[in-house]
């Protein structure tokens, strides 16, 4: 049952809502209405402001390296791939700097592509039941392919991490009702941007952030250094100019390993694209969780 149009979205209640009695109330609640409208703004602003922010960035540090690191742009985002993607701008190495920009700009790419697929293509959003650690999801097909997959082709990798097969993102994007009503409009919007990133670019779920070291609680990560489960590199804490608060770049393990995830799997994890985005647009626009949403 479609719930709402909005740009080229068209928001649809599941069968097992409509079966429910809810999606005609949900068609008729114009908070719902309006609220839905916002994320999906919001997720937008929040792709295509960090795509501008990189391109403004890599320019930057192309046009004026010695000057680079007190542009505004840089600023912000310098510390945003720091924290989530890994990369740091070698400011006294043209040759590492160089190999850096290329990344941020396959990064932007995806940004691009994400973007793309949120604002010119049709994009449905499934509002369904699901069960409560469930915020959203995109479905996979079955078929499972060789080679790399489109995210992997897009910085350079002939195959999967690990070797391994990969499957393509078909789904529309699934998001849970209850999630919906009870969370702030730009968290929504975060995941709106997690789970469009694995629809029109494939990403993968290699870390979210809440399963990163840094979120451990403060005793059991000191634990885990001291017994060496956590290695003294694995974890960086990091002091930025103007700051108090060390900054913690995403770490944590392989799923199903005692692996430490490497510097070039954040280039293909959805959630490190979607807090990137989201820490680029706060900042950017100077969003308070306070605001009317």
């Amino acid at each position: 049952m479609l719930l709402l149009n909005h740009r080229n979205f068209k928001v649809v209640a599941s069968a097992g809502v409509v079966n429910s009695g809810e999606a005609a109330t949900l068609a008729n609640d114009g908070l719902f209405q309006n609220k839905m409208k916002r994320i999906l703004d919001m997720a937008t602003e929040m792709v295509s402001t960090t795509s501008w922010a990189l391109l403004n960035f890599d320019s930057a540090w192309r046009v004026n390296p010695s000057g680079a690191a007190t542009d505004t742009d840089v600023i912000v985002v310098a510390p945003a791939l720091l924290k989530y993607f890994h990369i740091e701008i070698d400011a006294a190495n043209e040759s590492a700097r160089r190999k850096q920009l290329s990344r941020i700009d396959r990064i932007r790419w995806v940004y691009q592509t994400i973007s793309t697929g949120l604002t010119l293509r049709n994009c449905d959003i499934i509002i369904e039941h699901m069960s409560a650690t469930t915020k959203a999801r995109v479905a996979l097909e079955q078929v499972k392919r060789d080679g790399a997959s489109p995210i992997r082709r897009n910085f350079g990798f002939t195959d999967e991490f690990g070797h391994k097969q990969w499957q393509q993102a078909i789904g529309d994007i699934e998001l849970n009702l209850n999630y919906v009503k009870g969370e702030p409009p730009d968290t929504v919007a975060r995941t709106v941007v997690h789970e469009a990133s694995h629809k029109f670019a494939n990403t993968k779920d290699v870390l979210y952030k809440d399963g990163s070291f840094a979120k451990l609680p403060a005793d059991q990560f000191d634990e885990a250094r001291d017994l060496g489960i956590i290695g003294a590199n694995d974890q960086r804490e990091i002091t930025l100019p103007g700051r108090t608060k060390k900054l913690r770049p995403m770490s944590g393990w392989e799923k199903n390993t005692n692996n430490v995830i490497t510097d070039d799997r954040w280039l293909e994890n959805a959630d490190s694209y979607a807090w990137t985005a989201r820490r680029i647009w706060k900042k950017k626009t100077g969003f308070r969780k306070d605001q009317a949403a």
